[in-house]
């Protein structure tokens, strides 16, 4: 699920650039929400979360593992979801409509229509020149 660190030196460097990267953005966002004027709260929060992942990233960045492990998890199971959205949403408003209207029209891309009185559906393909550019270039 997670990507193999072999050295602590590489999780220590990970669980940095986490509090580092997630930290900054959180205060950033904090930053919006005063230059908007807005959400007084949310920005005490958010600057309390981002200075704490930003101080501990920078100074002891092993106290963060338990942050960065439920946050990859979070991330994990929303990618899976979204993943399962877009696909459902591009297969039902792009492909179905796609399919539908082919049949309607008679089309049939992949020659599966069976066809009474024909001997064979194998399909002559001239031979091939070179094997070697064949292989380079293969379709």
């Amino acid at each position: 699920m997670f990507p193999n660190r072999d050295t602590p030196e590489q999780k220590r460097k990970e669980l940095r650039k986490f509090g580092l990267l997630v930290g900054g953005i959180l205060a950033l966002i904090g930053l919006l929400f005063l230059w908007r004027g807005r959400h007084e709260i949310a920005r005490i929060v958010l600057w309390s979360i981002g200075g704490f992942l930003i101080v501990f990233g920078a100074i002891a960045p092993i106290v963060l593992k338990p942050i960065y492990v439920a946050w990859m998890k979070f991330a994990f199971v929303l990618g899976w979801v979204n993943s399962r959205i877009l696909l459902s949403i591009i297969f039902f408003v792009f492909f179905t409509p796609m399919a539908l209207i082919q049949r309607v029209f008679g089309r049939d891309a992949l020659h599966r229509r069976m066809e009474k009185g024909t001997n064979s559906y194998w399909i002559k393909r001239s031979p091939i020149a070179s094997i070697k550019e064949h292989c380079e270039r293969q379709f």
